[in-house]
């Protein structure tokens, strides 16, 4: 169980995905923001915060269309 949160390159927050299934280990995403628009080519940041331990780990990916 865990809370996805994915960043632009400035910080701005665009998306909040929660995971409530401890049985898989992934979760899709459909590259629409929070406000329902189609994200931008570009670099992503995320971060996984684990609810039970209150763990966080952060990275990022690249989107290209």
């Amino acid at each position: 169980v865990a809370t996805i949160k994915i960043y632009t390159i400035a910080g701005d927050l665009i998306d909040v995905i929660e995971h409530n299934n401890p049985k898989k280990g992934e979760v899709e995403w459909n590259l629409i923001t929070r406000r329902e628009q189609n994200i931008a080519t570009g670099l992503y940041f995320y971060s996984v915060t684990d609810k039970n331990t209150k763990k966080t780990k952060v990275g990022k990916f690249l989107v290209i269309k």
